[in-house]
């Protein structure tokens, strides 16, 4: 608000340092120049009118426009509020969820059934290196 009525006055001192100004229209050999300053002798010169009366501030309407701006703002307001509180509700839902699943996967990995591959308990007995005694050979 601040910002505006700094802009607002602005305008206003730089509009009515240029309201008593005139225009001079000057011809000279068939060109057309304005300027601020009077022309020259040799030139046709005309001098034209800048009306320095503004029309008076429409101020109920001024008031209409700030109350509109004003509860635009609090429409945006209240939606980024909205979408903020959306937002965390989504990354708790999602992070309970992360969570749940890990520990799903836990269970999982306690309940299931392990498997282990080993050796037997007792030796095999080897083979005779001969199939016959050496003796009935």
């Amino acid at each position: 608000m601040k910002m505006r009525a700094s802009v607002v006055g602005a305008m206003l001192i730089f509009a009515a340092g240029g309201a008593g100004a005139e225009i001079y229209r000057c011809s000279t050999a068939g060109s057309v120049t304005y300027q601020e300053i009077a022309c020259p002798a040799s030139a046709d010169a005309a001098t034209l009118p800048i009306g320095a009366d503004f029309p008076a501030v429409n101020l109920l309407e001024r008031e209409r426009l700030l109350q509109r701006e004003a509860a635009l703002d609090a429409r945006i307001l209240k939606r980024a509020e909205i979408d903020a509180a959306e937002r965390m509700a989504r990354d708790d839902r999602i992070s309970r969820e992360r969570t749940l699943q890990a520990q799903l996967e836990r269970d999982r990995a306690e309940d299931s059934p392990v498997f282990v591959v080993a050796r037997p308990q007792r030796p095999q007995r080897r083979a005779p290196r001969h199939p016959w005694p050496i003796a009935i050979r």
